[in-house]
């Protein structure tokens, strides 16, 4: 339960430390940095939301986001670092085929367990579209694993307050490309 909602808090900072670098404009929020903001409660200051939507909006620096702009569907650019996925990817897959040949609820249930591992390291590297997928994958195979549902509800909810859509179950995209160096 504490490192769901340490996930969560490690979200919102990301997401308003997202929109701080990506939009330099004038109002207070945008310039400063995540270690020397202060709040005296949860809720975010008017110029705080304006800073957050403008960045999330998807239009360019000196544009003005419109609310029309920030309820926009269309698809929009992955946020988030890239990260190597692939030991995740390829223990997803072995066990993919495991449920498969043998359908049993223990097979289910670390097929569950690989997708949550992959789901919270996407949380980390702030891909929430992603992550929210594999949150989701781990409840077909888990549906009462209380860490996914927590997780999923609550990057729905973040998605919510900037006013955007999340992306419905079955359209989340998958992790950002990785290239080794």
């Amino acid at each position: 339960m504490k490192s769901n909602k340490s996930l969560l808090i490690i979200a919102a900072s990301s997401l308003t430390f997202a929109a701080c670098s990506a939009d330099t404009s004038s109002t207070q929020a945008t310039t400063q940095t995540p270690a020397t903001q202060t709040t005296s409660s949860n809720a975010a200051s008017p110029a705080a939301n304006a800073g957050i939507m403008r960045a999330h909006s998807g239009t360019a620096s000196g544009e003005s986001a419109t609310p029309q702009d920030a309820q926009t569907t269309t698809a929009r650019p992955m946020m988030g670092t890239p990260i190597d996925t692939s030991a995740f990817d390829a223990e997803i897959a072995r066990l993919e085929k495991d449920v498969k040949a043998n359908p049993k609820e223990a097979s289910k249930t670390t097929l569950a367990a690989a997708y949550l591992k992959r789901a919270q390291a996407l949380t980390a590297a702030q891909q929430y579209r992603s992550a929210l997928g594999d949150f989701r994958r781990t409840l077909t195979y888990e549906p009462n694993n209380k860490d996914a549902k927590e997780m999923e509800t609550q990057i729905i909810a973040i998605f919510q307050s900037l006013n955007r859509e999340a992306p419905a179950p079955g359209t989340e995209p998958a992790p950002l490309p990785f290239k080794k160096q």
